[in-house]
């Protein structure tokens, strides 16, 4: 999908101004100081408040989710699983957690974040299974490496950079021992 660059700007705010002040900040006036822009030209790209949350939630999704597994899609599945790794690892998880914190709150974002976490868990499992890892253990496999990636990300100020390559090496290990 084709986005225009000024569109793009708001989107790219909009996920600023959910980490820096969450949900609540996403309004209309607060956006365009931040963008120092006028309402005109908020509604140029947008009807108005629940329509920009809505393309704010797939901004995200896209970003965050489909252009991940585009990147990897046609890669062999242990080099795919390891560049998704890399990939999800360089995300900023400030996002995942305002995301996160806006689901609580809001149906509609809680329906966009259990989606995201569905296609990313059944995504990793495909690629376990074209491992060769069984079905149901690629499965477990898939949350569990989805649990330490977002488990981490949340302890990243107390947990040393070390050890969470070393949990990642086990789990790694638990997928080639099945494989």
């Amino acid at each position: 999908m084709f986005m225009g660059r000024a569109r793009e700007q708001w989107l790219e705010t909009g996920l600023d101004v959910l980490v820096s002040d969450g949900s609540p900040g996403l309004t209309i006036d607060h956006l365009c100081t931040r963008l120092s822009k006028t309402k005109g030209s908020f509604y140029h790209h947008f009807a108005g408040r629940e329509d920009f949350c809505n393309a704010l939630l797939e901004h995200w999704e896209q970003k965050h989710t489909d252009d991940l597994i585009k990147a990897t899609n046609e890669k062999e599945p242990g080099l795919a699983l390891s560049e998704l790794d890399r990939f999800a690892r360089a995300l900023p998880f400030d996002r995942e957690s305002a995301f996160r914190r806006w689901a609580q709150a809001s149906p509609q974002a809680a329906e966009v974040v259990r989606r995201v976490d569905t296609r990313r868990v059944a995504y990793v499992e495909e690629l376990l299974i074209s491992k060769g890892t069984p079905g149901d253990l690629a499965h477990t496999l898939a949350w569990l490496e989805y649990s330490l990636l977002l488990g981490a990300s949340s302890l990243r100020d107390v947990l040393p950079e070390e050890e969470r390559r070393k949990m990642h090496r086990l789990v790694r290990q638990l997928e080639e021992d099945n494989s």
